[in-house]
């Protein structure tokens, strides 16, 4: 059977089956991955290269992460699908940011946080006619007592540099 035969809702499920984590699938899940898996050898072969990326952000430090990203650019080399030597190379260009973030545990996700709720405000108040009024209830719901609670940080931050 080729994927052209497949309805548009069965393609769409497996697609969704087969981004999921591994780890995460149910036995039914597991068993229909399994069987489209079977289909081609690409597809396999993308599939658990695309595990194999997903575990090397599982990485506890820097040398697990490099030693796992060897592993990912020798298996990358070996099958040669193009959009994996894209992500290979953006990943070497950010080695050093990344090993940063998995040692230290750190993002970016509380100013992503405050971007998002300020775009979210500004298209709740747009017709606030003053500025002023803007930038106070933006400060004021910033600085809320809960969302301070929430973005405390729960351990010593170590130098990455």
């Amino acid at each position: 059977m080729r994927i052209s035969d497949w309805s548009s809702d069965v393609c769409s499920s497996d697609l969704k089956l087969l981004l999921k984590r591994e780890n995460t699938l149910t036995e039914e899940e597991r068993h229909a991955c399994a069987v489209l898996l079977n289909y081609s050898e690409k597809l396999s072969a993308a599939y658990a290269m695309k595990e194999a990326y997903f575990q090397m952000f599982e990485s506890k430090d820097g040398p697990e992460f490099s030693e796992r990203l060897r592993k990912f650019r020798q298996a990358t080399e070996k099958q040669d699908i193009k959009p994996f030597r894209t992500l290979l190379q953006t990943t070497g260009r950010w080695k050093k940011e990344l090993i940063c973030g998995i040692s230290t545990g750190l993002n970016n996700g509380f100013t992503e946080g405050c971007n998002t709720t300020i775009k979210t405000l500004k298209r709740v108040c747009y017709g606030f006619r003053n500025f002023e009024n803007f930038r106070r209830r933006t400060l004021f719901i910033l600085n809320d007592e809960g969302r301070r609670l929430r973005r405390s940080c729960p351990f010593p931050v170590p130098d990455c540099a």
